[in-house]
Parts: structure tokens; C-alpha cells; sequence
């Protein structure tokens, strides 16, 4: 429904604004004298419009799926910008260096006490890294305020996730099974005579040759929205992982195993929209 909601808004504010008053100039200009479209030498930053248009949507229906039109930082954008090297001929690129860490707490009862109401905090941290660039190059052309543009450009990509977990309850000879929580994401928690306390993911490499169309239509000057479609062949292989896990052995010692977490390879060809399915475009 957001997605419906998000194209209906789009295509209502870009024929609605194109009703408006027509430029005063056949070179585009608005009737400021301010060009429309952008020329060479300018710079072009674009952000992923989707969260805006989904807020725009669900402002008609009251509180139902509501959020910010600024959850745009908490969500996995790209940078993307543009430069003109002439009226219809810019070098584009793509950029994000993302590293993020969470941890999440739960208080499970203390194996130690008598008391039901004594706890101990077990914790979970989980770290995400993505490194990702692109650039290319992409072609322009179109009359008035609609533009289409084709090119491409090389993507690579670097990301690994990781996972960190500690205890209250001590495991030893004496407490093999202690309480430990089985769910951080509901609390429960029960007996556990192995339990993991690390897991290092893969590296995992990515390498995309894109063919990109899309179009923009500028809706006052120097800004535009508009939506991209890239196409082309693309290759990712992540290496092995490992995971590390507590236990206690048949001689009542607490020993901790690592294992290897096979890694994994994949090809792909197909059509995408990286970085925005619909982009708000700013040029200056």
C-alpha cells in the first residue's frame, strides 16, 4: 500500500506542479531568469525519496503506517552525485561508508540466589559494516522540464556483520546448564549447556556493472524527481566465518569451540534500483 501511496503522490505532484506557469524563455529559465535545468559545471546531490513520498501518502490516512519523513537517516541510504561536464553529459557516483553497532540487554534470574527476584543481565551486540562506492558516467537528453538520461557505472561493495554475546550466570562444573536467554527479542530465557559467545562473519565482496536509464522531471529549478533502472551482470563471494561457542566437557571444564561458518557465492543478472527507486535530485 506505501508503495502505491508513494507513486500516486509522485505522479500527482509532478503533473500538478507542471500545470503551473510555463518558463518565460525558450533556453529554460523560470520567469526569475534562474536556469531550470541544470548545465556544465554544475553538481548534483540526490537523496532516495521514498521515505518523503510514503509520508506524503500516509498523511490521508490519518495515524496508519505514519513516520517521519526524515526516517531517510536511520535507513540504508547511498550518497549520489553528479557532475556536468556538459549540458547533457555528467560523470555520476555513489557513496556509503556505514558502521553500526546495537546492543540489546536482558535480565534473566540469577543462578547463584534463592531468590526468584535477584537477576543477572545477559547482552547482545551486533556490529553491521558496509562500505559501498560506484561511478560512471551517464548520458542526457529531452525537451523542457522532462529529462531521460542512460550510461553506466561500476559498483564494489564491502560488508561484514558480527555478533558478540555475554552472561551473568557463569558457565562451569558446577552450573553446566545455566539460565541463559534463548530470545533477546521476546526475554525468554531458559537451561542451556551450550550457548554461543561469538560469531566474526565472512568478508563478503561485491562487484556490479551497471547499464542505468531513468528519468527526471524538474519541477522547479535545478530540483527534480525522478526513477532509475540499472541492468547488468554482478558477482558476490563472502569467505568463511567463525563461530565461537561455550561448553562444558564430560570432565566438568568449561571449554570454548570454534567453528568455521562456510562462506558462499552468488552471480547475478537481473534488473535493480540501488540507491532509490524514486530520487530527489538537488543542483547547484
Amino acid at each position: 500500500m506505501k508503495k502505491i501511496l508513494s507513486i500516486a503522490a509522485m505522479v500527482f505532484c509532478t503533473w500538478g506542479l507542471r500545470a503551473q506557469d510555463a518558463e518565460s524563455t525558450v533556453d529554460m529559465q523560470s520567469k526569475r531568469g534562474v536556469s531550470i535545468l541544470p548545465q556544465e559545471g554544475d553538481f548534483g546531490l540526490g537523496v532516495n525519496a521514498t521515505p518523503f513520498l510514503n509520508y506524503l501518502g500516509n498523511s490521508f490516512n490519518n495515524s496508519t503506517g505514519n513516520s517521519t519523513a526524515f526516517d531517510f537517516l536511520s535507513s540504508e541510504q547511498m550518497i549520489f552525485g553528479k557532475y556536468f561536464l556538459a549540458d547533457d553529459l555528467a560523470v555520476r557516483g555513489s557513496l556509503r561508508f556505514a558502521s553500526n553497532s546495537f546492543t540489546e540487554n536482558n535480565y534473566v534470574n540469577d543462578d547463584a540466589s534463592t531468590s526468584p527476584e535477584v537477576f543477572v543481565q545477559d547482552s547482545r551486540t551486533t556490529v553491521n559494516h558496509f562500505y559501498g562506492i560506484s561511478g560512471g558516467i551517464e548520458k542526457r537528453r529531452g525537451e523542457g522540464r522532462l529529462q531521460g538520461y542512460y550510461g553506466g557505472e561500476l559498483m564494489l561493495a564491502w560488508s561484514r556483520n558480527d555478533l558478540n554475546q555475554s552472561y551473568g550466570n557463569v558457565m562451569s562444573g558446577t552450573n553446566p546448564t545455566p539460565t541463559t536467554t534463548s530470545d533477546f527479542n521476546s526475554g525468554a530465557a531458559s537451561a542451556q549447556g551450550t550457548r554461543m559467545l561469538s560469531e566474526v562473519g565472512g568478508n563478503s565482496f561485491l562487484v556490479h556493472l551497471r547499464g542505468v536509464a531513468g528519468i527526471e522531471y524538474f519541477f522547479a529549478p535545478r530540483i527534480s524527481i525522478g526513477g532509475e533502472f540499472g541492468w547488468g551482470p554482478g558477482f558476490q563471494i563472502e569467505s568463511d566465518g567463525v563461530r565461537t561457542v561455550e561448553t562444558v566437557n564430560a570432565n566438568n571444564e568449561r571449554n570454548e569451540i570454534s567453528r568455521d561458518i562456510a562462506g558462499s557465492s552468488s552471480f547475478l543478472m537481473d534488473t535493480d534500483n540501488v540507491a532509490g527507486s524514486i530520487r530527489l535530485m538537488f543542483h547547484f
